[in-house]
């Protein structure tokens, strides 16, 4: 649970990097040194995003909502149980089994990459 949480704090923000930006990084930082992301690597990871995308997209309306007030809006679980007036460990509960879900999708993803 904890990858999924990291992975999507992570990339939710590297992902806005184009293939141009990636070239004047590269140009900022030196010939000799590497920029944030080769290309390979930029296109591997927006995949990734885009398959995080659409298995969040085919969630329930309530699970989207939670993790869109968590993680996007930065609420805490007591406010997103006063938003949605249920307690603070329902919505813990809601957003562990959201994770959950997105985890075995992801997993999912990567054996289709790789495998």
């Amino acid at each position: 649970m904890e990858e999924v949480i990291w992975l999507i704090e992570r990339e939710k923000s590297s992902f806005l990097l184009s293939l141009e930006a990636e070239r004047e990084a590269e140009g900022f930082f030196g010939e000799g040194q590497k920029g944030i992301l080769n290309p390979e690597e930029l296109l591997e990871k927006k995949e990734l995003i885009a398959h995080l995308g659409k298995a969040i997209d085919e969630l329930p309306e309530r699970e989207k909502l939670v993790l869109t007030l968590y993680y996007f809006e930065g609420l805490t679980l007591k406010e997103i149980g006063r938003v949605l007036s249920i307690g603070e460990s329902r919505v813990s509960q809601v957003l562990a089994r959201t994770i959950a879900k997105l985890r075995v999708k992801l997993e999912g993803w990567g054996k289709k990459s790789y495998g």
